[in-house]
């Protein structure tokens, strides 16, 4: 009993904990910008709690970015293929909110905020900010082809029946 306590104590798992429920609440909002029908919005919540927070954990014990997005991606591809089975719905409906916590806007900002710089500075511009710029936007880059290998791989492995009605 002590362990187990331990375990649900540990900053770890209060970290996932606190992850999980950002990004839930993100691609819940996003799921209702998006049209999503009402019933199903708490499910791409749950969907991107778990896939963001699987990307969490793996950074935190020491895997690389790429991986641990592939990871996510792929959990989220997976309970997306699972949640369109039962609801009879188009998975699209669960893997797209559920993705969106995931991009890289941090990269693109910092690679777009670098170009601006060197373009302010003009035809002085030190490397160190074209290398900046080329780094973030190479960054952004391996994560978004880890999402859409993620995504893309349980639908290859799974495969995807069309919902008989």
């Amino acid at each position: 009993m002590a362990c187990l306590f331990s375990f649900f104590m540990n900053d770890l798992f209060l970290f996932a904990l606190k992850d999980a429920a950002l990004a839930g609440l993100a691609a819940t909002a996003f799921a209702f910008c998006l049209g999503v029908p009402r019933r199903h919005t708490l499910i791409c919540g749950v969907c991107a709690a778990l896939g963001h927070s699987t990307q969490a954990v793996l950074l935190a014990l020491g895997f690389s970015l790429a991986f641990s997005t592939f990871s996510g991606a792929a959990l989220i591809g997976l309970l997306g293929i699972i949640f369109a089975r039962k609801f009879f719905i188009p998975r699209v409906v669960f893997t797209v909110p559920g993705i969106i916590p995931m991009l890289p806007g941090t990269f693109v900002f910092n690679a777009l905020l670098a170009l601006v710089q060197a373009s302010a500075i003009g035809a002085t511009t030190p490397p160190s900010i074209a290398l900046e710029a080329l780094s973030n936007f190479m960054r952004a880059a391996v994560i978004i082809c880890a999402l859409a290998a993620g995504i893309g791989l349980p639908n290859l492995l799974i495969g995807y029946k069309k919902p008989e009605l």
